[in-house]
């Protein structure tokens, strides 16, 4: 799968074709959709954030979110 970028209007910036590697990403069965959600904090400071993203049975991005939590353990921010 391959995408392009633009950065228009960036000072310095070189425009270049932008490669997504699905990797080894598993489609979901036909008519179904997958969530791969993460986490993660920071050792120092203990703020922890979280993410995922929506895929459908043709791998396309249907709806992604990202989220800054509060000081938690890395086990609550993967959850």
């Amino acid at each position: 799968m391959a995408a392009s970028s633009s950065t228009q209007g960036l000072p310095g910036a070189v425009d270049r074709p932008l490669t997504v590697r699905l990797g080894s990403w598993i489609l979901p069965p036909t008519g179904w959709f997958k969530l791969n959600c993460d986490g993660s904090r920071l050792p120092n400071s203990g703020v922890a954030t979280c993410g995922g993203v929506v895929r459908n049975d043709l791998g396309d991005w249907i709806i992604g979110y990202s989220k800054m939590l509060c000081e938690c353990s890395v086990i609550e921010a993967k959850l």
